[in-house]
């Protein structure tokens, strides 16, 4: 099974990083809920999602951004690093996401 590492970066209204944080997931499942928990998400705030596959890891980067808060401009990203997937998988698992493949 390959690593699932979930990254969360919070930004102010100019793009300054607030906040970052780094944590594991222990299932693909549990890593997907986990990614698709953005702040406004449940206000369909996501404003786009990406697809990266990197080649000299091997790993797939799923990231969410999210649009800016209301009440406090703040914009926040989420990242599932998947490593140790191979780029036939990453494809089909990005597709199956419904992500955006990024080249």
């Amino acid at each position: 099974m390959p690593d699932l590492i979930l990254y969360q970066t919070i930004c102010n209204d100019e793009c300054e990083e607030l906040d970052a944080t780094r944590w594991t997931c222990d299932t693909l499942r549990d890593a997907i809920a986990d990614l698709s928990a953005t702040r406004t998400s449940h206000v369909d705030g996501v404003e786009c999602q990406l697809a990266k596959f990197l080649p000299w890891q091997p790993a797939l980067l799923l990231t969410i951004y999210n649009g800016m808060e209301f009440r406090t401009g703040e914009k926040e990203s989420r990242t599932l690093a998947i490593v140790g997937i191979k780029h036939t998988s990453a494809r089909r698992l990005a597709k199956l996401l419904g992500f955006q493949w990024e080249a």
